[in-house]
């Protein structure tokens, strides 16, 4: 334990003084014009008492009160004879003498102090804040994100950045602006942050943030930089690192670094040492992402809910010693949770072997050995954590009939074996390395067409960077690139777009190009596609109804202006997908290896699957769905239908145990299961 210090102590207690001073004077101006009036009514009753003890002269206390109040106002004197009216006139005009000078020092100095302010020069004095190191357009989705789901701790958040504060200010101003007067829109909790301008590789100005009271700590990726970024991520976890070495009792939980090199990962974990760092892979799971949503449609639909605090989501629930679930079944598990899905279980002894992620096991299935004990974690899908925590008695579920083909004419599923991608950035080659990686696992040959006036010229070496994804992409996966301008009519079609079972558009930009002009070409190839389509001889349009076509949007603003294209409906918006995934890891860190489980092939994925595969009846209820689920070792998560007078489906996710799901072939239940078929 440190020795007690009164000069440090002194310091610090002056640190705290001057922050607070700094919070008043960033504050809003009716609050500086109370907190004034307050100290000039403390001022009058200082003088108040100071008279009355000197026995001032007149006739009441409340006489006495006037004329303290009019010698704090007025510096005028009754006098008699000259020399004492000549007198009175020179301390006057001294009194305005010294006044005015008083007056422009406080002023000049109060003027150089709200300058200062633009820069953030003291030290922050909060606790269980949350901190983002850097700007990208990804900080307004985590800060509405946590600011959702951490509703009842009202979360501070201290934003550190090298461009000007005031700016900053003016931007996050204008985004969580109160909504007034508006019947349409709900009105937005008041968001409180602070910002401070500095190096993120400076240990001198992350000292600013106070990290070892954090709660959590962000590090952002710089937009467009590439490798450069990386190393400055690296960078900054070393000097986060650095700073709390000297508070061994930090209560930093979760430190969150993201990057889009997968090769620099032991480099980041390096760098955090014995801090609980999770690293996000921005390239390599948006790349998996977007490959997903090409290979099935309405998925984007699925992770939007389960990525975001609006809907349903992941939460741990903790098993104690006198659970009832102890011991129990996975059919008897599932039962007992009348308001949320059990997905998974979290193991806190003995490693599971088929789980790589600290334990973590999702779609579990009826294994003995996988039985509940004191101190596991059970993974549930629920919309809150009191929800997620409400257990009834485990009961035994009526055994349903298992759905074949000799039963009911089940639809097959289509696997996507073809894929064009338009458009290349950094997420091109992890989906490609996973698209070569399906085919391999069903042996398979698949076919990708990659087209882009930007491709690399080592592109296929960067492709097969490892030995395992050589023989992948080699014995697996025939592909073909074209470096062509994709944006021309006549390019498009010669494509032949009919033969691709999947259309994947990128968000691509070259250097000095903004993330504006990204999606704008975006939004011009999805006009081409669709004036493609409509040329189409009517046999080959049908052909393109049931082709899955995913793209791209950079900044969420131009998403409905992409929408009206009226050529795909399935939208990956990059930031806001992995904003939303650093917001849930900020609630609970155990979700990153949740994700990370769900993304990896080898596991438990998400798949939209024919009703009719479940059952036979015409109205099946979601808890005959989710029990005839269990018996082909999937767990149902929810159902989709068409919209009505609309185009795309209705997902509903954990939807209530009594909700009906019509047997009809555009009818999908979403389940948790390791392969499509």
């Amino acid at each position: 334990m440190p020795k007690f210090s009164l000069k440090s102590y002194a310091r610090r207690k002056l640190d705290y003084l001057r922050y607070r001073i700094d919070q008043y004077f960033s504050s809003r101006f009716a609050l500086q014009i109370f907190i004034a009036f307050l100290l000039v009514l403390v001022a009058l009753g200082m003088f108040y008492l100071a008279a009355l003890f000197l026995d001032v002269d007149p006739n009441d206390q409340l006489s006495l009160l006037w004329w303290v109040s009019n010698h704090m106002l007025d510096s005028y004197w009754v006098e008699t004879g000259l020399a004492e009216q000549v007198l009175a006139t020179l301390l006057t005009l001294f009194s305005f003498l010294v006044f005015a000078t008083v007056i422009g020092l406080v002023a000049s100095k109060m003027q150089l102090r709200l300058e200062s302010m633009k820069y953030g020069v003291s030290t922050i004095y909060e606790r269980n804040h949350i901190v983002i190191i850097g700007w990208s357009a990804k900080v307004f989705s985590i800060m509405s994100e946590l600011q959702e789901g951490l509703e009842h701790e009202h979360p501070v958040f201290a934003i550190l950045t090298q461009q000007d504060p005031e700016e900053i200010e003016k931007v996050l101003k204008r985004k969580f602006k109160p909504y007034r007067r508006s019947k349409q829109r709900q009105s937005f909790r008041r968001v409180k942050w602070i910002v401070r301008q500095g190096s993120p590789t400076s240990i001198d100005d992350l000292e600013m943030l106070s990290l070892h009271r954090a709660r959590a700590v962000i590090v952002l990726h710089p937009d467009a930089s590439g490798f450069t970024g990386d190393s400055q991520v690296i960078k900054t976890v070393m000097a986060v690192r650095n700073v709390l070495s000297g508070h061994d009792d930090h209560p930093v939980k979760t430190l969150i670094a993201e990057i889009e090199s997968l090769a620099l990962k032991p480099q980041v974990e390096a760098a955090a040492a014995d801090l609980p760092v999770h690293i996000i892979q921005s390239a390599d799971l948006l790349g998996k992402i977007i490959l997903q949503a090409a290979r099935q449609k309405s998925l984007v639909d699925v992770y939007e809910e389960l990525l975001t605090h609006a809907g349903n989501e992941f939460y741990h629930v903790p098993v104690p010693g006198t659970s009832p679930l102890i011991g129990k079944t996975w059919a008897e598990i599932v039962s007992a949770f009348p308001a949320a899905i059990p997905v998974g279980i979290r193991k806190s002894g003995t490693p599971v072997d088929r789980s790589p992620h600290n334990g973590l096991l999702l779609l579990p299935g009826n294994q003995q050995d996988l039985a509940l004990e004191e101190g596991d974690l059970l993974v549930v899908i629920a919309p809150d954590a009191t929800a997620a925590r409400e257990i009834t008695e485990p009961r035994g579920m009526t055994p349903p009939v298992r759905v074949s083909g000799d039963d009911v004419a089940i639809p097959k599923q289509q696997v996507v074996s073809s894929l064009l991608v338009l458009g290349y950035n950094e997420k091109a080659l992890p989906m490609l390395q996973e698209f070569a990686g399906y085919a391999q696992d069903i042996d398979r040959k698949f076919f990708a067409m990659l087209v882009s006036p930007m491709l690399p010229s080592n592109i296929t070496q960067m492709l097969s960077a490892s030995s395992i994804e050589r023989e992948a992409i080699s014995g697996h996966l025939d592909i073909a690139y074209r470096h062509e301008e994709y944006m021309l009519p006549e390019y498009l079609d010669a494509l032949d777009l009919e033969r691709f079972n999947a259309v994947v558009v990128l968000g691509e930009h070259g250097p000095g190009a903004s993330i504006e002009d990204a999606d704008t070409r975006v939004i011009m190839t999805l006009l081409l596609l669709r004036h493609a389509r409509r040329t189409f001889p009517p046999t080959i349009n049908d052909a393109h109804a049931h082709q899955q076509v995913v793209y791209e949007i950079l900044d969420p603003a131009n998403k409905q202006l992409a929408l009206t294209s009226e050529y795909a409906e399935d939208v990956i918006i990059s930031n806001n997908i992995i904003s939303n995934l650093i917001a849930q890891i900020c609630r609970d860190p155990l979700i990153s290896d949740i994700i990370e489980d769900l993304l990896d092939r080898e596991g438990a994925e998400i798949y939209l699957k024919p009703v009719s595969r479940y059952g036979t009846s015409v109205n099946m209820t979601f808890e005959s769905i989710l029990n005839a689920s269990l018996v082909r070792n999937e767990i149902a998560i929810g159902i989709a239908y068409p919209r009505e007078n609309a185009s795309g489906r209705c997902i509903i996710i954990n939807p209530p145990r009594e909700t009906r799901a019509p047997n009809t072939p555009n009818t999908y239940v979403i389940v948790l299961a390791e392969t499509e078929l």
